[in-house]
């Protein structure tokens, strides 16, 4: 499809412009076995409509339309939103025997591409948007999300350059929006926007510690939801001997 053909460079150019076409949560679950998952797209821009293509791809920005090769199908992949309207676009699931254990991480991608202009010497912008889309197979069935009990925190380095690693240990992504060391004069921050995979382990580089680590100290971040909800979680760091 040629409006794909330009997608990386047209979205480094595309931040600063502001999409017409939202897409309604910030995170898609599908849990296998559901026939189908439907997400909503609404054209905020009560005055002009507008044409979006949609794909899915497997955590891989340059990836296209024609390129992507994951086992979705999407209804309609292109559509023209009309001013102030809203789209529902069909996600199924045709994967079959992938023996997963554990979440998976896909991305929904929304290319906005607006009508040109009729006024002299005016510029557009395509805008992508991506959101991510968490497939969760059936041996998952039955387990509440539990990243941020289940994640381990500890010092990997005692001494200068101080290290924390955290270890997700459950079977779902994690999200984190704010990670922060606390027990210190001032809390220092770890990270912002970090994700850690299934059974993945993070290390986070502490900068600005002057004393070496103690059982005082202690670790606050923030995670999402799968409604895209943040809640707050204090956890303790053990010290490697």
């Amino acid at each position: 499809m040629p409006i794909a053909l330009g997608v990386a460079a047209i979205f480094s150019y595309a931040l600063p412009t502001q999409a017409a076409v939202v897409i309604e949560g910030t995170r898609i679950i599908y849990n296998e076995g559901q026939r189908e998952v439907n997400v909503k797209l609404l054209n905020v821009d009560e005055k002009v409509g507008t044409l979006v293509q949609i794909w899915i791809d497997e955590d891989n920005l340059d990836a296209t339309p024609n390129t992507a090769g994951v086992p979705f199908i999407l209804n309609p992949p292109l559509a023209k939103i009309g001013p102030g309207k809203k789209q529902q676009v069909r996600m199924v699931y045709l994967g079959e025997n992938e023996n997963l254990k554990q979440e998976k991480l896909y991305w929904f991608n929304m290319l906005e591409v607006p009508p040109k202009s009729n006024e002299p010497a005016s510029l557009s912008f395509a805008v992508r948007t991506r959101v991510k889309l968490f497939f969760r197979p059936k041996a998952m069935n039955g387990i509440a999300p539990n990243a941020p009990e289940s994640t381990v925190w500890r010092w990997t380095s005692t001494k200068e350059p101080f290290e924390i690693e955290a270890h997700n240990t459950s079977l779902f992504h994690m999200s984190m929006p704010s990670v922060f060391l606390e027990g210190t004069p001032t809390p220092i921050e770890l990270s912002r926007g970090t994700m850690i995979a299934p059974n993945e382990r993070y290390r986070f580089k502490v900068e600005g510690l002057t004393t070496p680590p103690d059982s005082t100290m202690k670790i606050r971040h923030s995670s999402l939801n799968d409604f895209g909800a943040e809640a707050v979680f204090t956890k303790n760091i053990s010290i490697a001997k």
